[in-house]
């Protein structure tokens, strides 16, 4: 009978942790932005997506939305550990400045890292990846 229970335990376990797991990763993430970059030896393609039901509206009328980062055909020479990332962003459209809350950056190595920013930066479309993202979230999330 022990053994029963024991099996039937582990059965509920693995149907709630891919129960859990299809939760996860059934939220709707939106693609709004794709590059190829080159800077120096790195060349790499990144796809930016949000996650739309994340988008919130704070009490200030500021938009605060969580995007994911997904580095792919990383071409370097030598080698780095280029790493995807879950960033929480607060943008305010009127004023056109946004600041990252929450920067998570995940390594193909198994180890991540956060970063937390809270300075205000003016959107504009510069030459960075950082820029360039933020322009076109910008433009995803307060329709401009």
């Amino acid at each position: 009978m022990k053994s029963l229970s024991v099996k039937l335990g582990i059965v509920l376990l693995a149907i709630g942790l891919i129960l859990g797991y299809a939760e996860v990763w059934g939220t709707d993430w939106k693609l709004f932005a794709e590059y190829n970059l080159v800077d120096g030896y790195l060349a790499y393609s990144a796809k930016l997506y949000y996650e739309t039901e994340s988008i919130v509206r704070t009490k200030d009328g500021h938009i605060r939305v969580w995007i994911h980062i997904r580095h792919e055909k990383v071409t370097i020479d030598p080698p780095e550990n280029i790493p995807d990332c879950r960033n929480l962003i607060e943008i305010n459209c009127p004023l056109r400045e946004a600041r990252h809350l929450k920067i998570t950056k995940f390594y193909k190595d198994g180890c991540y890292q956060e970063e937390h920013r809270k300075q205000w930066d003016y959107i504009s479309a510069g030459e960075s990846m950082e820029d360039l993202y933020m322009e076109d979230l910008y433009k995803a999330v307060c329709g401009e």
